[in-house]
C-alpha cells in the first residue's frame, strides 16, 4: 500500500499511469488477495463493554495501509470499482481499529470517487463519534463532506451534531477553505441545525474578502452556494456584495475558475436574489472568461445553471449556452 501511495504521489503524470496496464494489473493483484480473505470473527472487548471487535493483527491490509490505497487510487483519478468496493468491506470489518487520521482520509477517498457504501458510513459514524476531539479541522471537514455526499443529516444526525459542536470548539483553528467546506457540506446534507456556527463563519468569511484574503476558486463557489442552500443567504448579502466586488476588480482570479464553479456561484447569487453593485461587470467578465474555456456535454447542467442565471439578470450570456 505504501508503494502505491508514493508512486502516485510522485507521479507527474496521472493520465499516463491510469492507462499503464502495469499499474492496473497490480490493483488487480491487490484486489485479488483482499477478496480471498473471508470475514474474520468478532471476539468481545476486552474491556467488559460487550462490544464485538475483530482482531487488527489477522488483518489482511492494516487501517493505514487500507487508507494508503484509498488515497493512492484516488489520487490517479482511476475507477476501480472492484478494488474500492473490497477496501469498503475490510474497512467496516476493522472499522474500531481506525484511527481519526486514516479513517477521514478512506472515507473522504471512496465519497470523492462516488463509491456508494452506505453500509461502511453507518459502521463508522458511531467510531467517528466516540472519537471527533482528535479531529484537526480539516479533518472534520473532509469527514463532513464525504457523509453528506453519502447520507443526509437525516440519516445520521447525531454524526453531524457531533462535527458541529467540535467545529464550534476548534473555530479558531479553521483556515478559510475549512470554513467553505464546512457550510459546504452541511448545505449538501441539508444540516441546517448549527446556526450560531454558520453565522460565525459567514461573518468571518466576510471580513476576510472585504481584507482581501480569499482567492481560492473553490472557497467562493462553496461558500455562496452553501449559505445559499442553507436559507441564510438573505440575511447575509454582505457576502455576496462582497464576493461580487471583490471579483469583478480582479478578473485575473475569475480565469482560475472552472466552468462548474463559475456555474455555482453564479448560481448562489440568483438564489439569494443579490442586488451586488457590480452583479453586471462581474458577469459580463464570466461571460467573457466562459469564451475562452473548452465545453462539453458532461457540463450540460452547469450551463444551463449559468443561462438561468444570465437570464435572471437580464444580461446577455453570449456564448454561455447549451
Amino acid at each position: 500500500s505504501l508503494a502505491l501511495a508514493d508512486q502516485s504521489q510522485a507521479s507527474k503524470n496521472k493520465a499516463f499511469l491510469r492507462k499503464d496496464n502495469r499499474y492496473i494489473g497490480f490493483l488487480d493483484e491487490v484486489a485479488n488477495v483482499m477478496s480471498y480473505v473471508d470475514e474474520p470473527i468478532a471476539i468481545e472487548a476486552a474491556n467488559g463493554s460487550g462490544k464485538l471487535i475483530r482482531d487488527v493483527k489477522s488483518a489482511c491490509f492494516t487501517p493505514k495501509e487500507l487508507a494508503n490505497i484509498v488515497w493512492a487510487v484516488t489520487h490517479i483519478g482511476l475507477p476501480h470499482r472492484r478494488l474500492y468496493k473490497l477496501v469498503a468491506r475490510h474497512m467496516i470489518w476493522y472499522i474500531d481499529h481506525f484511527d481519526s487520521v486514516n479513517l477521514s482520509l478512506a472515507l473522504w477517498g471512496l465519497a470523492k470517487m462516488d463509491v456508494c457504501s452506505p453500509e461502511l458510513f453507518h459502521a463508522a459514524a458511531p467510531v467517528i463519534i466516540d472519537m471527533i476531539e482528535t479531529f484537526e479541522p480539516h479533518r472534520l471537514c473532509n469527514t463532513a463532506w464525504a457523509f453528506s455526499k453519502t447520507l443526509n443529516a437525516q440519516d445520521n444526525e447525531k454524526l453531524f451534531s457531533a462535527i458541529a459542536s467540535a467545529s464550534m470548539r476548534k473555530i479558531d483553528k479553521f483556515n478559510l477553505s475549512n470554513e467553505s467546506m464546512l457550510v459546504y457540506s452541511f448545505a449538501l446534507a441539508q444540516y441546517k441545525e448549527p446556526v450560531e456556527l454558520i453565522g460565525m463563519i459567514l461573518k468571518q468569511q466576510i471580513r476576510a474578502i472585504k481584507r482581501g484574503e480569499v482567492n481560492d476558486p473553490r472557497s467562493f463557489a462553496n461558500m455562496a452556494w452553501g449559505a445559499a442552500e442553507l436559507g441564510v443567504g438573505a440575511k447575509y448579502q454582505d457576502l455576496y456584495t462582497a464576493i461580487a466586488d471583490y471579483l469583478a476588480r480582479r478578473p485575473r482570479i475569475l480565469n482560475d475558475f472552472g466552468i462548474n464553479q463559475l456555474a455555482t456561484l453564479c448560481l448562489a447569487l440568483m438564489m439569494v436574489e443579490s442586488k451586488a453593485p457590480q452583479i453586471r461587470v462581474l458577469f459580463d467578465h464570466v461571460r467573457d472568461i466562459c469564451a475562452t474555456k473548452q465545453m462539453d456535454s458532461t457540463m450540460r447542467t452547469d450551463l444551463m445553471n449559468l443561462q438561468a442565471a444570465f437570464n435572471y439578470y437580464r444580461i446577455d450570456s453570449g456564448c454561455v449556452r447549451e
